[in-house]
């Protein structure tokens, strides 16, 4: 999936909405990445993954990172287009320049 990265970095600096998981013995907020509906990927806050959430039947795919390391992960690569892989919501999400496909960064997702 195409990705601006600018909007998503700017996305994460700003406060994107996170849920907080439980991670050895302390909170970890973690930052959601919703794929499909009616934008091709979003940020999605607690109430989104509510079972009765607003926004929850229209999303196809919810991932969870640590925002962290993907921010990380996009000032490595560059460049204003990224390339995000991923196969569901417990497998890698790989992190790729569209002009040079052997630079990319892995992601390990957190289970939501």
């Amino acid at each position: 999936m195409p990705v601006d990265a600018p909007w998503l970095v700017a996305a994460l600096r700003s406060g994107a909405p996170t849920v907080t998981r439980e991670h050895a013995g302390g909170p970890l907020p973690v930052t959601v990445l919703g794929l499909g509906g009616r934008d091709p990927l979003r940020l999605l806050g607690p109430d989104e993954l509510a079972d009765s959430g607003a926004g929850r039947a229209e999303v196809e795919l919810r991932v969870g990172v640590n925002g962290e390391y993907l921010l990380d992960a996009l000032r490595a690569a560059g460049g204003p287009r990224l390339v995000l892989e991923l196969d569901g919501p417990v497998t890698p999400l790989a992190i790729r320049r569209p002009d040079d496909p052997a630079a990319f960064s892995v992601l390990m997702p957190i289970r939501l």
